[in-house]
């Protein structure tokens, strides 16, 4: 089964502020992953703040969000 991902792109500073309020809500690591989770309203998400996932995008795709953001991305 494959789950669906969200990945948000923003500044360093966006995304600074976006991880400090989602681990407001309760992040946990998972004992059996090591990862980051949220067990929030009866769902569970897996959540990555390494911005690795940045890796997956193409350098034009890059360029474009660099360029709608006004900064090198970050990526969660």
């Amino acid at each position: 089964m494959s789950w669906p991902s969200v990945v948000l792109l923003a500044s360093a500073q966006e995304c600074a502020a976006i991880e400090a309020e989602v681990r407001s809500l309760g992040v946990e690591k998972d004992p059996l992953s090591e990862g980051d989770f949220l067990h929030w309203n009866g769902n569970s998400y897996a959540l990555d703040f390494s911005g690795d996932v940045l890796s997956d995008f193409e350098p034009d795709e890059v360029e474009d969000a660099r360029l709608r953001i006004g900064a090198e991305p970050r990526a969660i």
